[in-house]
């Protein structure tokens, strides 16, 4: 579990880093499209919560290598073909530097195509369906500790672990 966890935490600071190359003294911009209204609001809502406290977070304490973080967020309404085009739209557009996926394996799917294309890193949030990794991408990685069914075993695993 702690390899998990350290894995993860590696990978992030890497897609922080690359970015942070990009331009100096720029904000390093991080784009995702989430479910904010339609069947997943409630979850895509979330999610939107998480990641603008991380993004909080890194700001207070200076930014990634003395760049603040900016978070651009699309709602895709819950449908696919949105998702998609907003994807598209964030990469080709608004430029962003890095990309956080969606909720659900329903939205993930298609979108894990448009983000691999244009080969930027792919870290999936929530998005567990065996056909999301069957793909081959190789820019994805899953970043949910473990599989709802299971995350609470996780959990207990993971304070075990890290509180004597």
């Amino acid at each position: 579990m702690r390899s998990l966890m350290t894995t993860t935490a590696l990978v992030t600071v890497g897609i922080f880093a690359f970015a942070a190359q990009a331009q100096d003294a720029e904000p390093i911009t991080i784009g995702a499209s989430l479910p904010l209204t339609g069947n997943f609001s409630v979850s895509g809502q979330k999610h939107l919560e998480g990641y603008q406290l991380c993004v909080n977070l890194v700001n207070e304490r200076g930014g990634v290598l003395g760049r603040p973080l900016k978070l651009v967020i699309s709602d895709n309404r819950s449908d696919t073909e949105t998702a998609i085009s907003q994807y598209e739209r964030l990469i080709n557009v608004d430029k962003v530097d890095v990309v956080f996926g969606t909720f659900s394996s329903k939205l993930s799917f298609p979108i894990s195509s448009v983000i691999e294309r244009y080969g930027m890193i792919h870290p999936v949030p929530a998005g567990g369906a065996l056909r999301i990794w069957s793909q081959g991408h190789k820019h994805q990685f899953y970043f949910q500790q473990n599989a709802a069914d299971l995350l609470a075993e996780s959990v207990v695993e993971m304070i075990a672990e890290m509180i004597p």
